[in-house]
């Protein structure tokens, strides 16, 4: 990933927390926002360290894309076995 926002496919195969899918990038993401297909509209935006609607014990969800803004280039590690 580049600084700034990157897209990304979440990969495991069991639905888990942003701040478990974003380990890897612990010190480098801002916030994840996701795509409701069904409704056409953004969820709201999850904040790394956030709290109440923008926990990062929210949850992330197999075969879905999500946005991510990191503050610097790293590396994402793939989510799941």
């Amino acid at each position: 990933m580049i600084a700034g926002w990157n897209m990304f496919g979440f990969t495991g195969n069991t639905p888990a927390s942003a701040r478990d899918s974003m380990l890897s990038i612990r010190n480098t993401w801002t916030e994840v926002i996701g795509w409701d297909q069904a409704s056409q509209r953004f969820e709201t935006t999850i904040v790394n360290g956030g709290s109440n609607e923008q926990a990062d014990t929210r949850i992330l969800m197999p075969t879905r894309s999500y946005w991510v803004y990191v503050t610097e280039s790293c590396t994402l590690a793939s989510i799941g076995a």
